[in-house]
């Protein structure tokens, strides 16, 4: 029996066979659909607001030397993406360097959570070795035709929940993420800046802040610029760019789910007329937020407490501007980076001759000495994409994403890993 799918583009249902290769990897990274359809589970779903997801990932193949690798791939994701309609098609994405983007038509919250089976989706990803490297983002974009007060109100929240955002978005990489999707706006506006900074000091502190958001502005927020972590580019969508790449499905629910609830905190304000939300305490209570939150102090504590200071340490790379921390083999994740020792002992060397506590310390070749970190880490660095009982798999930062295999205690051996923070959670 041959199997079924929606055709990615023109919607008809086919045999899987007769997908044409131009159709299952789309190369014209502008491609879009002349008539996005939405997904609606039924008429009483008719009203809600829809949400679309584009999901970045990279391939273990050579897509260079065996395109046609990378093609198979898509058609075996397409196969239970498009099982049930015109749910995604896949392109490229010249952001992400051997890899594929998955967008999906605009589909109700009701429509996603009974119609995708997350586990099945997320044992796909797994047995098709896809992996989310440090260049890959997750983009939820929610169908809304924003008017200026509306924004103001989006932002307003963002702005409160700043730290959760950046707890739950994982950006370890401040730099490599911030070409895409910067939310610099949130931390160095002074208002925003001096609020942020007191409301992480009051989490460390209590669990939670009343920190006050109100009466702040946003007019001066580059709506126009579409790489914005919140973007009003497109007038009939609001788009969250915040998220980093993952290739775990029920990650990606839980991060829909999170956008989800603050979109209908939006319409509550704005349907009542009534604007109360003006700090962290009160956005948790009203989103019921409240295990979030709870996971987002344990860390900022974790990270900012005084036993750990020279545990964790800015990196002074420039490629990554963040802090990180040695973590032990068996307690390696996903996205955590690795460095030969000797590697590491030379970068440490280097280190020890900028720190200003070094009675050899030399202000004036800093600089020069910075430049020698980037040259030493820029080709050495790599990216634990993901692992199994026996081995670590990792790709270079930089360059191809081939995937090297290496024995748990070959790379304990062999390796250090290192655990990036963000410079955001850092005070």
């Amino acid at each position: 029996m041959s199997d079924k799918i929606y055709h990615p583009v023109t919607g008809e249902i086919i045999d899987l066979a007769d997908l044409e290769d131009k159709c299952a990897f789309i190369e014209d990274r502008l491609y879009k659909p002349i008539v996005w359809q939405s997904f609606h589970f039924d008429e009483y779903d008719q009203k809600n607001k829809t949400f679309g997801i584009e999901i970045e990932l990279n391939t273990a193949t050579d897509a260079n030397n065996n395109p046609q690798a990378r093609i198979d791939i898509c058609k075996k994701l397409l196969k239970v993406l498009n099982r049930e309609g015109k749910h995604f098609h896949i392109m490229r994405d010249n952001s992400v360097r051997n890899g594929l983007e998955l967008v999906s038509a605009p589909m109700t919250y009701k429509y996603w959570t009974e119609k995708f089976n997350v586990k099945e989706i997320n044992d796909l990803f797994k047995s098709l070795k896809l992996s989310a490297t440090v260049d890959t983002g997750l983009h939820i974009h929610v169908g809304i035709t924003h008017t200026r007060r509306l924004r103001e109100v989006f932002l307003q929240l963002f702005a409160i929940s700043y730290p959760m955002w950046v707890y739950l978005s994982d950006r370890r990489f401040e730099r490599l993420q911030e070409r895409y999707v910067s939310t610099n706006y949130f931390v160095d506006k002074q208002e925003l800046k001096t609020r942020y900074e007191a409301t992480i000091k009051s989490l460390i502190k209590t669990g939670t802040s009343k920190v006050d958001y109100e009466w702040l502005g946003y007019y001066d927020y580059h709506i126009e610029d579409r790489y914005l972590g919140l973007n009003f580019f497109n007038e009939n969508t609001i788009e969250f760019r915040m998220f980093a790449g993952t290739n775990n499905f029920f990650d990606i629910f839980k991060n829909l789910t999170f956008v989800r609830v603050i979109v209908d905190l939006v319409d509550e304000i704005s349907e009542l007329r009534v604007n109360d939300v003006f700090d962290l305490e009160t956005f948790v209570r009203r989103t019921q937020s409240e295990l979030m939150l709870k996971e987002t102090v344990r860390y900022i504590r974790f990270v900012n407490m005084q036993e750990n200071k020279q545990r964790i340490f800015y990196n002074n790379f420039m490629f990554l501007d963040a802090y990180w921390y040695r973590v032990s083999i068996n307690n390696v994740e996903r996205k955590e980076l690795a460095l030969k020792k000797a590697v590491y002992q030379d970068y440490l060397k280097i280190m020890d001759k900028i720190n200003p506590n070094n009675p050899d310390h030399n202000c004036a070749q800093t600089q020069n000495l910075k430049k020698d970190i980037d040259l030493l880490l820029v080709n050495e660095i790599l990216e634990v994409v993901y692992t199994d009982e026996k081995k670590i798999y990792m790709v270079s930062v930089r360059g191809s994403t081939t995937t090297i295999g290496v024995d748990k205690k070959q790379a304990n051996h062999e390796y250090v890993f290192l655990r990036g923070v963000s410079r955001n959670l850092i005070l």
